[in-house]
């Protein structure tokens, strides 16, 4: 008889055990996941993409960008700006092939994210004579959005009348 009141204790005991690990794995998850969604949707973290088919999005992107439609690579290049994967020298390379004024505007746009300010001001040196108005404009606020005294440089280097440009 007391063979089988252990035997039922253990039962009882390992019953409770995977009970509470269920449950603690439960919260665990439910937590870390609405965590992770909170820091994507509030703070745009990169992290969340690596836990969702990183590689789909990849070659997603490397597709898009290797389209003839010009909105399929307008995509990819905001793809790559949502992930954060600003690379300066093949988007400078991409600004050079691409004919769309919509295009080059949102390459530049994109620019004005990067970490290497010395690369991208340089290269918006060597464009800026050359473009179109609207292209000027869009050149102007990345220089801008990428550091104030670095706006003041530019504008006064390339001699540019900032009121020919009201409402930057």
């Amino acid at each position: 008889m007391e063979k089988i009141v252990l035997i039922f204790k253990k039962k009882i005991y390992i019953f409770c055990v995977s009970i509470l690990l269920i449950a603690g794995g439960y919260f665990i998850g439910n937590f870390s996941g609405n965590l992770l969604i909170k820091r994507f949707v509030i703070f745009r973290s990169p992290f969340v993409y690596l836990l969702y088919r990183p590689a789909y999005e990849y070659l997603y992107t490397i597709k898009v960008l290797a389209s003839q439609d010009d909105l399929d690579r307008l995509k990819g290049y905001y793809s790559l700006w949502e992930t954060k994967k600003i690379d300066e020298a093949f988007l400078i390379e991409r600004y050079k092939k691409e004919n769309s004024l919509l295009l080059k505007r949102s390459i530049i746009f994109i620019l004005g994210f990067s970490n290497n300010k010395d690369i991208v001001s340089d290269f918006s040196t060597i464009i800026y004579k050359d473009s179109p108005w609207r292209i000027k404009m869009e050149i102007l606020r990345t220089i801008k959005r990428l550091d104030g005294n670095l706006y003041i440089k530019f504008i006064s280097d390339n001699k540019i009348n900032i009121k020919e440009f009201k409402g930057l």
